[in-house]
Parts: structure tokens; sequence; C-alpha cells
């Protein structure tokens, strides 16, 4: 789906046809915010179902890495950032794009600058107190410490925050504070933006989380709808969960506390 069908099919859940009551505006937040749940919903599920990203970064003789890069709108080559107002990357210190931030560390690796074939994995611990030897890194506030100084190129394998709306900035810096990050741009007739996370088949889930939004304004809830995201949430979750048909069956934490009760 693209981001105009989205939206048409949250107003329809929403019966409100025309902006008397819900502004485009309004449509465009609360669907920025329903497929923010949607990712998150993934992530939870199954991090490796998402468009994981590999972001290379240089690193040279020191055991840190500041993922901001102090919140530059025009990072360096082969500095980019992930994390911080203005995440942003450069191929050749002309041009800038605006990132998503980064999300869930899913690894770690030191590669061949030239190549990125592999090197070495570093390993993950949840802080820097856990490190010891060589080959541990942590993701600790806006730093990813490793255990030793590092000289190389390192892989940064993550998943990140939506990027609808953001944009490729020739010859100049990306804008500050994001404010590029927005879906109401795209929900123009024609313009629609293309959402390519590999997971169209299931992109309904977007205007019926988007609606759970919409109800606590309009404080009424909607059976039908909410019905519906229940059941194709479940759906979603067995198939985050069995993608890979030959792969080996576990039980796994159900992140969701509503249904943990039996709501919706």
């Amino acid at each position: 789906m693209n981001t105009v069908e989205v939206a048409r099919l949250f107003r329809n859940y929403c019966d409100e046809p025309d902006q008397s009551f819900l502004t485009d505006a309004d449509v465009a937040l609360y669907c920025k915010l329903g497929y923010e749940e949607f990712r998150s919903y993934v992530d939870n599920l199954n991090v490796n179902a998402h468009d994981l990203r590999g972001t290379a970064v240089n690193i040279a003789g020191v055991n840190g890495y500041d993922l901001t890069q102090n919140n530059s709108p025009s990072t360096g080559i082969g500095t980019p950032s992930l994390l911080g107002a203005n995440p942003n990357i450069t191929f050749d210190g002309i041009d800038w794009r605006s990132t998503g931030r980064m999300k869930t560390l899913v690894g770690v690796h030191q590669v061949d600058p030239n190549t990125n074939a592999f090197i070495r994995r570093f390993q993950m611990v949840t802080n820097v107190a856990a490190m010891r030897g060589s080959n541990f890194c942590a993701w600790s506030g806006n730093t990813l410490a490793f255990s030793e100084p590092i000289n190389g190129t390192v892989m940064i394998l993550h998943t990140y925050e939506q990027e609808i709306g953001l944009a490729i900035y020739l010859g100049a810096p990306v804008p500050l504070n994001q404010i590029d990050q927005s879906w109401f741009p795209g929900l123009a007739v024609g313009t629609g933006v293309n959402i390519n996370d590999n997971l169209q088949a299931w992109h309904d889930l977007i205007p019926l989380l988007a609606y759970g939004h919409y109800a606590i304004m309009n404080a009424v809830d909607n059976t039908q709808v909410l019905g519906r995201l229940a059941i194709r949430k479940a759906e979603f979750r067995d198939y985050l969960m069995t993608r890979s048909f030959d792969a080996v069956s576990y039980v796994h934490h159900n992140f969701d506390p509503s249904e943990l009760y039996g709501g919706i």
C-alpha cells in the first residue's frame, strides 16, 4: 500500500470522508503513529522480519562511537549519525540524506572497508560494565562503546524509525530537527509514497492501529474496527513467528499486554 491508500482506508474506518472534523493534518499524524506502532510490533516479535539496515562507520583508534555526531545536520563521509536531532548520512560530502533513528541494535561487525567482507563479530551486552576482554560492545546512551580501541570499519546492523517524508538533500545539509518526517505531503492524490518494508501484505494493519489513536480523541469505539484489528494482529503475529517455514519453532513472549487479558 502507499500513504494515500492507507489514509483513505483510515478515513473510511473513522467514517469521516471530509475535513470538517478530521483534517488531513490529523490523518497524517494518526497514520504516522499507526505506522510506527506497526514497525514496533514487528521489532518486538521478529526483528529479522524487518528491512534491517547495515550502516558502516569508520573508527580510528578509539573505543567508542558517538551515534549523534554532535547533532550535525551534515555528517562526514564514513561518520554518519544514527541518533540525535538530525540523523543523516553522506557518501560524497556534498549531498546528505535524512535517516530514521536507530531503534533496535541487531548486530555489530568489523568488516573490510573495501568489500564489506566479515572480519569479526562483536558480542553485544546490555551495559558497559558487562564488557570483559575483547570483541565486546554495548549501546550506552548515545554511544556505541567497545571493550578495546577499534581501528577500521564497523558495520552496525539495526532497525530504524519510519522514514516517510525523509529525503536526499542535494548540496545541502538535512533540515534541523527532522521537520521533514511527516506523512502530510504524501497524502495528496497522485503523490502517494510507497511503503517499502517488505511487509506490504499486512499494511491494512496501519490504519487499524491508527484508529486506536483516533478513538481516544473521539471517545467512541468502533467494535468492528477493533475486532478486525485483533484478528489481523493475531494473524500477523503467527506470520512473523513462522515466516521461515523450515525454521525451528519456539515459544515467544507476548509483548502486547492487552492480549494477555483478552482485550484488543
